[in-house]
């Protein structure tokens, strides 16, 4: 009898911490959330998509979000994809388009990297991460990048960048039929530094130009408006 009155009220006891456990928790992961924002950036696929993307026009070739990181930035590749991809390519791509950027403005915008299996899907878990991702319904879009930006500063925090692994990644300078992802990451990095998408057919040769197309590399080196918007960050 005596265990029964026990176990009755270790239960009780349970749940009443489970409910003020519960209340509790709720104004803090509310007040959390108010001061994060998410925005997602979306680079399309082919050129001329029934005219989506008319987002930023610019006659400077460049465009600026009004938002930065805090440099330099740190970040986690999952290099594993469903397309037999060389991990080790994956990497040294990845790591080419940081260079790139820190190259265009002759400082460390982007400091370390960790390889780590187990992130994913953009989730706000404090790591600046680059995946391959199916989350995708079709093969109208590149990848995404999402920006979790702290609203009392204005600042990111932290973005997740993913690539569309219903379309053939790899090496375009070897095979023109592949999405080139040193081109796609270098574009995606443009956005984690505040830069935004440029729509004007007469940019279409600067690595933020919102679109892409198979077997185009020429984002994997900067051009002059893409390095002036940067300086005018940085």
């Amino acid at each position: 009898m005596q265990s029964k009155r026990f176990i009755s009220f270790f239960i009780f006891f349970a749940i009443i911490i489970l409910i003020i456990s519960f209340f509790y928790s709720i104004p803090l992961s509310s007040a959390k959330n108010d001061k994060i924002k998410r925005i997602d950036i979306v680079h399309y696929a082919d050129p001329r998509m029934n005219g989506v993307g008319n987002f930023v026009r610019s006659s400077d070739c460049y465009s600026l979000l009004g938002i930065k990181p805090i440099i330099p930035i740190n970040y986690t590749i999952n290099p594993e994809n469903n397309q037999g991809i060389d991990k080790n390519f994956v990497v040294n791509a990845i790591r080419s388009s940081a260079n790139t950027w820190d190259k265009a403005v002759g400082k460390k915008l982007f400091g370390n990297y960790e390889i780590n299996y187990n992130v994913s899907n953009p989730w706000f878990d404090g790591k600046n991460s680059v995946v391959f991702s199916d989350i995708f319904l079709d093969t109208s879009l590149i990848g995404q990048i999402s920006s979790f930006i702290d609203t009392d500063t204005g600042s990111i925090i932290e973005f997740d960048m993913i690539l569309n692994s219903k379309l053939p990644f790899g090496d375009a300078t070897l095979n023109f039929s592949l999405m080139d992802i040193q081109n796609a990451i270098t574009h995606e990095f443009g956005h984690g530094l505040g830069l935004g998408d440029v729509y004007d057919s007469q940019c279409s040769y600067v690595t933020m130009f919102g679109y892409g197309s198979f077997g185009e590399t020429m984002k994997r080196t900067l051009e002059k408006p893409d390095v002036r918007g940067l300086k005018s960050i940085y």
